[in-house]
């Protein structure tokens, strides 16, 4: 197994010069038909909720006050704008929700630096929360997205009819957003920088909450929290807080209750990160980035359990056979595990993780070095588990960079990592953009090392100091591959899956294909390395997270 790095130096110095790099890019309509208003007073769904839209034009100070007809005080108050203010192409404002009551609330709109949005035409839509709640009439999904050059994306949704409301929580990403075009299969949201610029062409995941009055809908959630909460920010503008959910929510929705610290504005954005079983993660920030730290934020929260179906949902992990695949792993590394566990001196075959579903994983020991400098790996320093996420923290180890390369294995039974043919997934993000001194190189690599120019399939390979990145397929022994590329946001979750099956490899990205290669393609076993290694010798720091990663037999 040493031997196999020092033949992949070779294979990388080959292949990551001179490749063509194609972007993945998704257009949709741009220009937005004019928007059915609903009834300002909709019934209240059968669990205690009001669904709907209102307009009003804000005071001198930005405020409107708007009836309901809930019958109690609101347990929470979420509102989406449907349209921008006075009819402008972009979205130069936020909002925040106050002075609630059994009869009315309050919605306060600022422009993006906190100064008051006066005697403006305003018009959005609303859920109201009563009763604890049994989600008749909800679709709560997760939904991804790549905008198109005026910052929209129309996606779909499960609701079965055309939702009174649609609220949208960015989880990625601190963006401004509306939402239009709503229809009985799909709604449009734009998405817009602070300051009012499209935010083009960026990939963007976020929680969704289709909602309308009706019967039950099968499949769809049956626990939904709803109610309000404060804490403190940390030095980075983060807070943590628990849920009584007992599952990890479908969505998240957050609508500031208040101004931070009795302030007159508004000047702070807040998303919404980590969601798990007992608790999720807000970051709040100035509307130019900067960390809001050490300062009281209080916000009404809306957190709903049993999403739409797995297959229906991008940011979930797949759980279960799919047509022509068997699942032989599903990992969403739900165990902790600390810095230090991972890794041995020299004992390769050392199971350093078990997950909580009984997935073992390995990964290479520290007498084993990466391709270019030829550094130890370094799993016992880089790689954890917590908050639902496989950790490579990034970072230099005793002066200099340090990599980690674990793998799952397959079999239980036999302890193999190995398998002929398999489709192999994982969902990823970086949390820095400059860790220049690192790059994944995630491969499958044959049992017999001596046969890695017939058989290495790399994917996704690159710098992680570039949003760009590659798939390469090696085949007929004597250097020759196939090279595909694309490029996105790196800082956002996204999934990269590679198929190998007879006689095709096939590489995507979010579900997009990227690439197919039908040449001399490799028979015989072989495993799959999440290798992530260093190629500099400066002192650049991050992240690499893994949110789940899932394996299938080849089942035709």
């Amino acid at each position: 197994m040493n031997d196999r790095c020092w033949n992949r130096s070779a294979a990388i110095r080959a292949t990551i010069g001179g490749v063509v790099l194609t972007a993945v890019v998704a257009t949709v309509p741009a220009a937005a038909p004019a928007l059915a208003v609903a009834a300002a007073q909709p019934p209240a769904l059968a669990a205690g909720q009001l669904v709907g839209s209102a307009s009003c034009t804000t005071d001198a100070s930005g405020y409107c006050t708007v009836a309901h007809a809930l019958g109690s005080v609101p347990r929470s108050v979420l509102i989406e704008p449907t349209a921008p203010i006075g009819g402008q192409s972009l979205l130069p404002f936020q909002h925040a929700v106050d002075t609630v009551t059994a009869t009315s609330y309050r919605v306060r709109w600022l422009t993006t630096t906190g100064a008051a949005y006066p005697s403006r035409s305003v018009t959005w839509r609303y859920r109201l929360a009563g009763a604890a709640t049994t989600g008749d009439g909800i679709a709560d999904e997760s939904r991804t997205c790549l905008t198109d050059a005026s910052g929209y994306c129309t996606v779909d949704h499960s609701l079965g009819r055309t939702p009174a409301t649609v609220l949208v929580q960015p989880t990625d990403a601190v963006v401004e957003h509306m939402v239009d075009s709503i229809t009985a299969t799909s709604y449009r949201v734009r998405f817009i920088a602070f300051g009012g610029a499209a935010y083009a062409n960026t990939w963007i995941t976020w929680a969704s909450d289709a909602s309308a009055p009706g019967a039950p809908l099968a499949g769809q959630p049956d626990t939904v929290l709803d109610g309000t909460v404060s804490c403190t920010t940390d030095t980075g503008g983060w807070c943590t807080v628990g849920h009584s959910l007992d599952a990890v929510p479908a969505a998240v929705h957050l609508e500031p209750a208040a101004p931070l610290d009795g302030k007159a504005t508004l000047p702070y954005q807040a998303w919404v990160d980590q969601p798990t079983a007992a608790a999720y993660r807000v970051r709040v920030q100035t509307a130019t980035g900067t960390p809001y730290a050490s300062q009281a934020v209080t916000w009404w929260y809306r957190v709903s359990g049993h999403g739409a179906p797995t297959g229906d949902c991008p940011g979930c992990m797949p759980v279960g056979d799919i047509p022509g695949w068997h699942q032989v792993v599903a990992e969403d590394f739900t165990r902790d595990s600390a810095t230090g566990s991972w890794g041995t001196a020299c004992d390769p075959d050392h199971v350093d993780y078990t997950g909580a579903t009984g997935v073992r994983w390995r990964s290479y020991p520290r007498c084993y070095v990466d391709t270019g400098p030829r550094r130890a790996y370094r799993s016992d320093a880089v790689l954890s588990t917590h908050d639902g996420v496989l950790d490579f923290f990034l970072h230099p180890v005793d002066g200099v960079p340090a990599g980690a390369n674990p793998s799952p294995i397959l079999d239980n039974g036999t302890m193999s990592q190995y398998q002929v043919y398999g489709r192999y997934s994982a969902r990823i993000r970086l949390d820095a953009t400059d860790m220049s001194d690192y790059a994944t190189a995630w491969l499958l690599w044959p049992a017999d090392d001596a046969n890695w120019q017939f058989a290495e399939s790399d994917y996704p390979e690159g710098s992680l100091a570039s949003n760009s990145f590659n798939a390469f397929h090696h085949f007929g022994g004597s250097g020759a591959q196939d090279a595909f590329g694309a490029s996105t946001d790196r800082t956002g979750w996204h999934v990269y899956t590679q198929e190998w099956g007879p006689g095709f490899r096939r590489y995507y990205l979010d579900g997009t294909l990227i690439g197919t290669s039908t040449n001399q393609v490799y028979a015989q076993p072989e495993r799959w390395q999440l290798q992530t290694e260093t190629v500099g010798s400066g002192t650049s720091t991050g992240h690499l997270y893994v949110d789940w990663a899932v394996v299938y037999s080849y089942h035709p």
